[in-house]
């Protein structure tokens, strides 16, 4: 349930986190909240990892990971990113194809849990180049 501006509340109203905490209860409280994020001690950025079209990573960071692909491509060009706990992965993540016309720069993201597998691919028949990758790892 969101919080609902109402009679002792307008929108732009600061609230207190003793609000918060009655209005959502224990489980979305701001200490519940600080506590869980806390968890995650320390993230590091990767961005300029060695990664090519058509091949098979995995997590190994220890915890979950985000990763932004950006590929530029012709018309009639496709591709996504497949993710899976088995190699190879299978689930498509994110699929993206430029039927525009021109070139064109495409980006897709994903959480990627530990331990998993990822893989960007070509689907189409006219190829595209990887231009940009980031992984966020979060331990």
């Amino acid at each position: 349930m969101a919080f609902v501006a109402g009679v002792t509340k307008t929108v732009g109203d600061t609230l207190t986190a003793a609000q918060w905490n009655d209005y959502y209860g224990d489980s979305s409280s701001i200490d519940f909240l600080k506590t869980e994020l806390d968890k995650i001690n320390d993230i590091s950025v990767d961005a300029t990892p060695a990664r090519a079209v058509d091949v098979v990573y995995q997590n190994t960071s220890g915890g979950i990971m985000i990763i932004t692909v950006s590929v530029t491509t012709a018309t009639g060009g496709s591709g996504g990113l497949k993710i899976g706990s088995a190699d190879p992965p299978t689930t498509d993540w994110g699929l993206f194809e430029n039927s525009s016309g021109g070139t064109a720069t495409l980006n897709v993201l994903a959480v990627i849990p530990d331990n998993w597998y990822y893989e960007e691919n070509k689907v189409g028949g006219v190829g595209h180049t990887l231009t940009n990758w980031v992984e966020w790892s979060m331990h």
